[in-house]
């Protein structure tokens, strides 16, 4: 399943980015005056906390006796969950768990004499340099090294000259060494800022990304042929006119969508009744006319038929769109409905199949969802041949039933399929007489759907057929 992030997620994303650029553009300014040293930041306050232990422990250390050093250290790392290590400046190990040291830490010690020679090296400053009684390692991922130096003298050495030695802290995580330097209190300052800048910002991104996926809703409902769908809000900002303007799209094309479909139904039945009387008259006069001008006189009747089939379908086509909004939705049983459909329009010419369950009952207009049936099985037979069949296939998936009606006709071409349901719209292949239609027929199936509450989708199936599947609401 591919993660498609929301438009709140990039928002909210990006404003903790932002906050997080803003605090490494904060370490960065520390790193460029402190020379680049993180350790000048363990040197100062933040470090004091660590050197109150180090002493605390370091003035254990100097009155007990060696074989108790390792259960002091015990105590104390299971205390601050590190193991601590208690280890001269030349390597020396002296109490706590032996592990080998990373390179970078071994450096650190050997910076360090063991033995005094004049003032202390490691309570000194450099020109802006930190102290360097404490120090910071990263080494490999999970390992977070903090050395304290000490001055204390090992039993039978001399009071007053001291070896160096150093106490390590090995963290395996972070939030241990934060805890230990005491920074806890400002992990929950940055924390609390980042919920308050994210609690500011929320109710403005949901306000955006709500109206932005309404507009994406109100503009696919569009697209399909529903102008009556509409965002439903306004504004003196841009969203807000951008509502407005789509409403306003959404209004004009249906009243011109409305105004087309009752212009081509008056004009159909207008035309009907002429036509008519075209064919009694046709009737009569090929009763009295010479065999030699029958010929002409069939001509005339065969374009005086495809002329009534012309309004006939114009008629249908304006029916089942302007009653979209009075479509009476009931509860229909599906098979019995799909089966009275095959026995009136099947024949015997293909086979057709009929798979549905029992008691499977979808919301729709008995009316228009029959004439939809109609239209696609008609549409299926016309371009089958005799060896081929037809199925007629449903089945539910939540709270949708899904009736797909599959040939093995020749399809239509891969770029037709989009357009499939326009009015007048024929693919280049079907556009002969023998082929039959006038483009109309996908476009009943299409509004009468959709004045059902449902949708429709062409697809070609392999290697050859056509396939529509109605989508309706399941009771």
């Amino acid at each position: 399943m591919n993660f498609r992030p929301t438009l709140a997620f990039k928002v909210s994303l990006l404003l903790v980015l932002n906050l997080l650029l803003l605090a490494g553009l904060g370490a960065g300014w520390f790193l460029v005056r402190n020379h680049a040293d993180w350790n000048a930041f363990i040197a100062g306050p933040p470090g004091d906390r660590g050197q109150i232990i180090a002493d605390q422990l370091a003035v254990e250390l100097s009155t007990t006796g060696a074989a108790e050093r390792d259960g002091l250290l015990s105590r104390y790392a299971a205390e601050y969950q590190a193991d601590i290590l208690w280890i001269r400046n030349d390597g020396l190990m002296l109490a706590g768990s032996s592990r080998p040291l990373p390179p970078a830490v071994v450096r650190r010690l050997k910076d360090s004499p063991t033995e005094d020679h004049g003032p202390d090296p490691f309570q000194t400053r450099g020109p802006g340099g930190p102290e360097r009684g404490r120090f910071l390692v990263w080494s490999e991922p999970g390992n977070y090294w903090l050395g304290v130096r000490l001055r204390l003298p090992l039993n039978g050495d001399s009071p007053d000259v001291p070896p160096r030695t150093t106490l390590l802290f090995r963290f395996g995580s972070v939030w241990p060494l934060v805890m230990l330097l005491g920074l806890q209190w400002w992990a929950g300052v940055a924390a609390f800022g980042i919920g308050c800048s994210i609690l500011f910002w929320l109710p403005f991104v949901r306000r955006v990304s709500r109206r932005v996926h309404r507009l994406t809703e109100t503009t696919a409902q569009i697209a399909e042929g529903r102008f009556q769908a509409r965002a439903g809000f306004g504004g003196g900002d841009e969203l807000g006119r951008l509502g407005v303007a789509v409403d306003s799209m959404a209004a004009r094309l249906e009243s011109l969508v409305e105004g087309q479909k009752r212009f081509l139904g008056d004009a159909a039945h207008e035309i009907g009744s002429p036509l008519a009387r075209m064919q009694v008259a046709i009737e009569i006069l090929d009763d009295r006319i010479l065999d030699a001008h029958k010929p002409l006189v069939a001509d005339v009747r065969e374009e005086i038929q495809q002329m009534t089939a012309l309004v006939n379908e114009l008629l249908e086509f304006t029916r089942s769109g302007l009653q979209s909004r009075k479509a009476e939705l009931a509860s229909i049983a599906l098979a019995p409905l799909v089966a009275k459909v095959i026995a009136r329009e099947g024949g015997d010419r293909v086979r057709i199949f009929m798979k549905i369950p029992d008691g499977l009952l979808v919301r729709a207009d008995e009316a228009l969802l029959s004439r939809a049936v109609a239209n696609l099985l008609r549409n299926a037979i016309r371009y089958s041949d005799e060896t081929g069949s037809i199925h007629l296939i449903a089945q539910a998936e939540g709270g949708m039933v899904g009736l797909s009606i599959t040939d093995e006709g020749p399809g239509v071409p891969p770029a037709a399929l989009a357009r499939l349901g326009e009015p007048f719209y024929r693919p280049e292949a079907a556009r002969t007489r023998e082929g039959g239609g006038v483009g109309l027929g996908l476009a009943i199936v299409r509004s009468a759907v959709s004045a059902c509450g449902g949708q429709v989708h062409f697809a070609n199936r392999q290697p050859r057929g056509f396939q529509a599947e109605l989508r309706l609401s399941r009771v």
